[in-house]
């Protein structure tokens, strides 16, 4: 008898629905979607998890989520550009893993991908390639303020598609990394090197931080390099040459392309935004710094700046650190130049007080409504702000992140939709908790049950309430054993079943499962 007993334990663990297909009442058999059905402990049943802590986001369908990240929404969203928010916040404790998510304006996750092994990760954002719109992420180990590591790729079903790094060094940098229409990619490095730093008042055997940009050809082919001390004078850097540590003289933290096809490089450690030719790797303008060249107009200039762009309308954005503005603050800053007469005027600014200061991080983007999305790095919040300087949101989080982004996107996992079951003895009445990550314009739930696996039947619909969805059934017939979850989508698109989950407590359901489903009988 104990024996049977052990082997019908053992068959429940198979009793979900087949690999890659619908569930029972799919009218769509040939839509497929790739992944194992979720299993928490084969039976689907709610994991043990211990209570949730003021402000603190469950999941109960996906508890390797718990603990990343918590939101606080401080200007609730109003005249806000379309889109999600790209962020990969910083864990602040070992035992939570490193992530990238996509969250909607009330600060509830649409999509989370966890980063395994301790990697630092950063600079999550949507890019557009010839009409395709692609996700793109940088994983790495942290040896100081740089990384080694690669960059990933994503589809829009979260499958990756690409990686690309560089063979020098320990690898591409998290800082930034663009993909171009022609199929290449711009990539850059931090590699230290053996240095003389005596010329500079450093010691002979110094260490330099060189900086590598590339851009390499659709078969990672390098086609373009750069080296910071080979156009740079070391002597304009800002931090100490006088060391025995490695010397991060220039610190590089974006790239844009030029409307002439000419790169832009923002040098936080010169305080510095460049122009070099994207054919020579010469330099053709500096500006800021101890080298620079423009008289700024209207403006004190900028200082450790991040995230150097040019905006559609000729001008540029840059984020502001602003560490050495007495008193230190921050603000996102458009400037408008005139490359001839090397003049600079600040255009628009958010805020114009120095009611915020962030030390490192940070970036500024410029959205197709003409608003102002900025991260503010080291300081745990992002802002969207109107051209008038009216805040159209804000919301704080529990960690900081390199660069916060809003951009439209469209997403239908490869994963399944997820489902687990609460139940405490009622038979008539269940809780079920479903999610299907990543997937966007997902108004609801239409919700199955059913006495048998095979006949199930919808029994109402809910909407979505957030990344997870709690659904309490009642008034149930005391013999529904059966449950499963179908998102709804906004335009009545075709989507997936959950996994089937199912109640172990009441003996019919026990009956179900041992007579009915599997093919063996409890000591004949």
């Amino acid at each position: 008898m104990r024996k049977n007993l052990l082997v019908v334990f053992f068959l429940l663990f198979l009793l979900v629905p087949a690999k890659g297909t619908y569930g029972q009442n799919s009218e769509e058999p040939d839509l497929q979607f790739g992944e194992e059905p979720f299993r928490e402990g084969g039976i689907n049943t709610l994991p043990p998890i211990s209570p949730a802590g003021p402000g603190q986001n469950i999941y109960y369908t996906h508890p390797e989520f718990n603990g990343i990240l918590t939101t606080t929404v401080t200007i609730p969203a109003q005249n806000t550009a379309e889109g999600y928010i790209f962020i990969a916040p910083i864990p602040q404790d070992t035992s939570i893993p490193a992530a990238v998510m996509i969250l909607d304006n009330s600060g509830e996750p649409i999509y989370i991908k966890t980063i395994p092994d301790d990697k630092f990760v950063g600079d999550f954002k949507k890019q557009t390639v010839n009409g395709t719109d692609l996700l793109t992420y940088h994983s790495g180990i942290l040896p100081g303020g740089f990384t080694f590591g690669t960059s990933y790729v994503l589809d829009d079903s979260y499958q990756v598609v690409d990686t690309w790094t560089m063979d020098i060094g320990g690898g591409s940098d998290v800082h930034d990394f663009l993909l171009l229409d022609n199929g290449h990619a711009i990539l850059m490095a931090y590699v230290p090197i053996p240095f003389d730093l005596s010329p500079y008042g450093g010691p002979e055997n110094g260490t330099l931080v060189e900086i590598v940009l590339q851009e390499q050809d659709a078969n990672k082919n390098v086609v373009f390099e750069w080296y910071g001390s080979h156009h740079m004078p070391i002597e304009d850097t800002e931090v100490n040459l006088n060391t025995t540590q490695a010397v991060d003289f220039l610190h590089t933290n974006a790239v844009a392309v030029d409307d002439d096809g000419n790169w832009l490089l923002s040098h936080r450690n010169f305080s510095e935004i460049t122009k070099i030719d994207r054919q020579t790797g010469e330099i053709i303008w500096r500006m800021g710094g101890a080298g620079n060249e423009f008289t700024f107009t209207n403006d004190a200039g900028f200082f450790k700046q991040h995230d150097i762009q040019r905006l559609e309308n000729g001008h540029i954005s840059l984020f502001d650190n602003g560490n050495q503005h007495d008193p230190p603050h921050s603000r996102a800053v458009e400037y408008a130049i005139d490359e001839i007469a090397k003049t600079v005027t600040r255009i628009w600014m958010y805020p114009d007080d120095a009611s915020i200061y962030a030390s490192a991080m940070g970036n500024f983007q410029r959205l197709s409504n003409g608003n102002s999305f900025i991260g503010w790095g080291t300081e745990p919040k992002f802002t969207e702000v109107e051209p008038d300087g009216t805040v159209a949101l804000e919301i704080l989080m529990s960690t900081s992140n390199y660069r916060a982004f809003r951009f439209p996107w469209n997403a239908t996992p490869t994963a399944a939709p997820r489902a687990v079951l609460q139940y405490d003895g009622d038979p008539t009445a269940v809780t079920i908790y479903t999610s299907w990550n990543g997937a966007t314009d997902i108004t609801g739930y239409d919700v199955y049950a059913g006495a048998t696996a095979d006949t199930l039947s919808m029994i109402g619909n809910v909407p979505r309430t957030g990344f997870e969805t709690e659904i309490a059934l009642n008034s149930l017939p005391d013999d529904t054993c059966f449950f499963q979850t179908r998102p709804v989508h906004d335009m009545g698109g075709p989507t997936p079943f959950s996994n089937l989950v199912y109640r172990l407590d009441l003996p019919v359901c026990w009956e179900q499962l041992s007579h009915t489903y599997l093919p063996i009988t409890i000591n004949p």
